[in-house]
């Protein structure tokens, strides 16, 4: 009798493992991906992906400078410009503006936030010139420091009023 239940465990278990087996096979072919997740699984990866990292390849040619050309009284225009070099050309450029800390002068923390336009492009190295302008009453700031995600691209220090 103990012969015949090892038995009829050993047969269980092989059952178990080879239906195991064809329903992952199942699920890879009915997914239509070729990696066996679901498409709202992949494109949920996807996304993360390119949220979490930037594609920002280079940085350089940065310049922050403070100006009056504001039609405002006591208001001033803050000036910021670069050059990035991106994987491709099929990207939208975005900035996003944080706060500013409580030094005096303050420092201002900016985003560059590339966004990509999900259509065919070429994949070529491409040198995008960058500016960003922003009317504020400050009229000098410790530093701007430019951000990709988590990864700073430039801090530009003593921004000052020019004339």
């Amino acid at each position: 009798m103990p012969t015949q239940k090892k038995t009829l465990k050993m047969i269980f278990g092989l059952s178990v493992l080879s239906l195991v087996g064809c329903s992952n096979t199942v699920q890879e072919q009915s997914s239509g991906s070729g990696a066996g997740q679901a498409p709202e699984v992949a494109q949920v990866v996807e996304n993360h992906q390119t949220e979490s990292t930037c594609p920002i390849l280079h940085s350089d040619k940065w310049y922050a400078w403070l100006d009056k050309e504001t039609s405002e009284e006591g208001q001033f225009r803050l000036n910021v410009s670069g050059e990035i070099t991106l994987p491709n050309p099929g990207f939208e450029l975005e900035w996003s503006v944080g706060p500013t800390d409580r030094m005096r002068p303050p420092g201002l923390r900016l985003s560059l936030i590339p966004k990509s336009l999900n259509q065919m492009t070429i994949q070529v190295l491409t040198n995008v010139p960058v500016k960003y302008y922003m009317d504020t009453p400050i009229r000098q700031f410790r530093h701007v420091s430019i951000y990709c995600g988590q990864q700073q691209l430039a801090q530009i220090v003593d921004v000052m009023l020019t004339d």
